[in-house]
């Protein structure tokens, strides 16, 4: 495992470091979209026989009794295992190498592991080079074994399970969990058993949660009526307004970066969000009060929308983003209150396009949007746009029109 810092740096950004694991869980390597740099938190062992000693900053972990744990029963919480493992160990890169232990690929496995853990789960003995340039192969093995890990904590309650498998793929012992000793390898500082296990755990839960918006999301638009592509590589653009990055609701305030921009994809029929960043889907507080047209600035209406192609915004700092080019309808904010209850409706073609807010801060949007969908950094949105532009249909035709769809948060299912 690479080591970059000992602190996870998700802030808030619920699977900002998970989105991403999708892509290599259905075999294919994804690169991370995230709001901010993710800092590893892992270290490099898969010895089943005993720990290898490395070290992080120690922060203690006290040992919760059984009641506090919650049982386990979804045969997803294996995905969600191994997701959170490959983002705890390399963040989904596949090529990854560790400079002090030579662990190897997206799971960073030991290559002393490798001809074993191969024949055991491919049937055949897979070479390093071989490995390292197949995400598939990767996640078979990694899936392989973490397999045999988890079924032999079958019956534990949940977190339990998980944090006991993520002890035994970190340092081959599931009773040392909780362990919280200063750990080292080759003379540099990783983390904690404890650190390790707790973090896997805490982004296990970061991916059930994405897993499971992204459901509410299917079932909202088959209500509506709404289209989802499904086929492979095909991207669906959804902005939820209201949202947090951790799916709770917030109160939509006027001039604050409250909404989601979400990129979601099938694979093989299951949906998963493999995009995720703070967006507004309404202008901020200079153009409710200063608006464009004497109308009044628009808010985009929640509904689904085919307008949008690849293309230029701004003028002083222009960077790429979707432009404009086919008719949507807006709420006219004549009265200046920042919601849409009481305006009158306009539909036409408006320059609504998508880009960035300048990474203006989260509670002030600025001159950010005068209406448009825009996500709130620039390194988000430049994400944003590398992974919607891997989509099949614009790599045959660069004038392919986005569609992208706008749900209040508040509509989305419960349950």
């Amino acid at each position: 495992m690479e080591r970059a810092a000992l602190e996870n740096q998700l802030s808030g950004h619920v699977g900002a470091t998970l989105a991403a694991m999708s892509l290599f869980l259905s075999g294919q390597a994804g690169s991370i979209k995230t709001e901010q740099p993710f800092k590893l938190n892992s270290g490099p062992v898969q010895i089943e026989s005993q720990p290898v000693q490395i070290e992080s900053k120690s922060v203690q972990f006290e040992s919760k009794p059984a009641s506090q744990f919650k049982p386990s029963s979804q045969d997803s919480d294996f995905e969600a295992l191994v997701a959170a493992i490959i983002g705890q160990e390399s963040n989904g890169r596949y090529n990854l190498t560790n400079p002090d232990s030579d662990a190897l690929g997206a799971c960073q496995i030991m290559p002393s592991n490798l001809p074993s853990w191969s024949k055991k789960h491919v049937g055949r003995e897979v070479g390093r080079d071989e490995f390292l340039r197949s995400p598939s192969l990767q996640l078979k093995i990694c899936k392989g074994q973490l397999r045999v890990y988890w079924q032999r904590e079958a019956g534990k309650l949940e977190e339990l399970r998980v944090r006991r498998v993520a002890s035994t793929w970190y340092s081959g012992r599931p009773n040392l969990w909780n362990n919280t000793k200063p750990q080292y390898y080759n003379g540099r500082r990783y983390p904690s058993i404890a650190n390790y296990t707790k973090s896997v755990w805490e982004k296990y839960q970061d991916v059930k949660r994405l897993n499971d918006l992204a459901k509410k999301i299917v079932t909202y638009s088959k209500n509506k009526g709404y289209k989802l592509y499904t086929s492979p590589g095909e991207k669906n653009i959804i902005y939820i307004e209201g949202m947090n990055p951790d799916g709770t609701l917030n109160n939509n305030a006027l001039n604050s970066w409250n909404d989601l921009r979400i990129v979601l994809e099938f694979f093989d029929g299951s949906p998963k969000i493999t995009g995720i960043w703070e967006a507004t889907t309404a202008p901020g507080k200079y153009y409710t009060d200063k608006p464009m047209n004497r109308a009044g600035a628009a808010i985009i209406k929640p509904g689904q929308y085919w307008a949008w192609k690849v293309g230029t915004h701004g003028t002083k700092e222009l960077h790429e983003g979707l432009v404009q080019k086919q008719p949507i309808t807006v709420y006219r904010d004549k009265n200046k209150d920042g919601f849409r209850k009481g305006d009158r409706t306009n539909s036409g073609i408006f320059h609504i396009n998508h880009h960035y807010g300048y990474d203006y801060p989260e509670g002030d949007i600025k001159k950010g949007s005068a209406g448009c969908l825009v996500g709130r950094t620039r390194a988000g949105h430049r994400e944003f746009m590398k992974l919607i532009k891997q989509d099949p249909r614009y790599q045959d035709n660069q004038d392919f029109i986005f569609g992208a769809t706008i749900i209040p948060g508040s509509e989305l299912p419960n349950q």
